[in-house]
């Protein structure tokens, strides 16, 4: 699909992102799953936020790359801030606990509909992101991220129920005034996603001391268009309707996770997920070139798409306390991520193309990290990630020439089977403890290593990328 490559990556940042002290998570270089405790794991199986009432989280946000020199506060870009609030209250059912977060960070789908669906050898672009309309020039339909996230989970003894929402909304309308041109151009795009969770810990059942069960339903919408009804001088009068909508999407997540005891210092979790999003979604043109009300035949053009995406991953991780101050983790991932788009276009009321497109990629990364309390108020974090193999299968369909009567369909594939890049990614952090409520965890950003003497006196990259802050009351 559009930026394929962009999208596995992302699909691997959905199932990693969305911390609560993200800076943690990443200095260990691993995910929130592959460590028994930690607050990152509510947004994996919300009952979990029983575990931290009584707090007060703030993402400060990550720092983007600045200037070769740098001047204070002039060069820093900070994104992804955030922050909520847990607090047990006796809400409908006695030891309740409630948590409000807004503007959590997360991943969507959304934003791949109504792109160019990718292919191995160029067969065809069937996608629209943009509408060359009258005197406005190009107009975009793409698709918005969804903003304005708000999460509100609920924790109850029986389940937690975690509601997630996410919109954005954007109207522009362009009036022309004069002898060349007059009339209006309107756009309206708007993107809306809402998912609610339950999720549920279980004590001792079987050989696992704990399982975390947790599944999701979302319902993500989008509905962009363009309305042109514009008087030129040539051609003298012209109205045009676009149209890019979803038609009944969904997304499905279902998680489980067993902690079982291997030793007094050491702990195996397994972990099994699976997520889906489908988004069928079609792209209507029409244009009226003389405005008599009826619409051109010949100018009346209707794409239809069915796109999934899907992940599957299984995680064994072993969690060992060397002594009363380090931790080591271990684990070894197996991610199976898939892509999906069948595509048609219709022309003049006829099917003129038709393709499918399948992607699989799997890769296998392998995680080791320690944390030490080497002080009373420090502790020192290292990750180590490295991926193993990786295989990557790809095949098309290509389209169907249906106007010339004789549709001869070709079918193509790629299939990649390699080690993974000699490349090991390493991660470093830092955690103060304040006070015996207050923790700043920080994600110590690899430039700065290198840079010595600028440590002190103002370095270009800065020391941190990500910052965290606990407060526990």
């Amino acid at each position: 699909m559009k930026k394929f490559l962009t999208v596995l990556l992302c699909v691997n940042a959905f199932i990693c992102l969305g911390f609560a002290t993200n800076s943690r998570i990443q200095s260990l270089n691993i995910d929130s799953w592959m460590i028994e405790k930690d607050d990152t794991f509510i947004w994996v199986n919300p009952a979990r936020i029983v575990d931290y009432k009584r707090s007060f989280i703030c993402e400060l946000g990550e720092v983007e790359s600045v200037a070769a020199q740098p001047v204070l506060n002039k060069n820093l870009s900070i994104s992804d801030s955030w922050g909520g609030l847990v607090y047990p209250l006796d809400l409908i059912s006695k030891n309740s606990v409630l948590g409000v977060f807004i503007g959590r960070p997360q991943f969507s789908f959304i934003s791949q509909i109504g792109g160019v669906i990718g292919d191995v050898h160029f067969p065809s672009d069937l996608g629209r992101t943009s509408i060359d309309v009258t005197a406005t020039g190009t107009v975009s339909v793409g698709v918005l991220e969804p903003q304005k996230k708000f999460d509100l989970i609920y924790h109850m003894p029986a389940v937690t129920l975690w509601f997630n929402y996410a919109n954005n909304i954007e109207e522009r309308i362009h009036k022309y005034e004069g002898q060349a041109t007059s009339g209006t151009v309107k756009t309206t795009r708007a993107s809306v996603e809402f998912n609610i969770y339950a999720g549920k810990v279980f004590e001792n059942v079987g050989p696992f001391s704990e399982i975390d069960a947790s599944v999701g339903v979302g319902f993500p919408y989008v509905g962009n268009s363009i309305i042109e009804e514009v008087e030129t001088i040539s051609p003298t009068i012209e109205n045009e309707e676009h149209s890019l909508k979803t038609n009944t999407g969904f997304n499905l997540d279902m998680n489980l996770r067993g902690i079982y005891k291997v030793s007094g210092s050491s702990k195996m979790l397994l972990f099994l997920t699976y997520y889906l999003s489908s988004l069928p979604n079609s792209f209507v043109s029409k244009v009226d070139s003389n405005r008599n009300g009826t619409y051109d035949l010949a100018e009346t053009l209707k794409q239809e798409r069915d796109e999934k995406y899907s992940n599957i991953l299984f995680t064994a991780a072993l969690n060992t306390d060397l002594n009363q101050k380090t931790k080591m983790i271990l684990a070894l991932s197996v991610f199976n991520i898939n892509t999906y788009a069948k595509a048609s276009q219709f022309s003049a009321n006829r099917k003129e193309e038709e393709y499918e497109v399948s992607r699989q990629f799997i890769y296998i990364p392998v995680n080791v990290a320690f944390e030490s309390n080497f002080l009373k108020v420090l502790t020192g974090r290292l990750g180590v990630r490295y991926n193993i193999i990786s295989i990557d299968s790809y095949e098309i369909k290509d389209p169907d020439d249906f106007t010339a009567g004789n549709p001869a369909r070709e079918t193509k594939s790629n299939v990649t089977v390699s080690s993974a890049e000699d490349v090991v990614d390493v991660s470093l952090g830092l955690g103060l403890n304040i006070t015996n409520s207050l923790s700043l965890d920080a994600f110590v950003r690899q430039e700065v290593l290198f840079t010595g003497t600028y440590l002190i006196s103002g370095v270009p990259e800065t020391l941190n990328s990500s910052l965290s802050l606990v407060y526990r009351f």
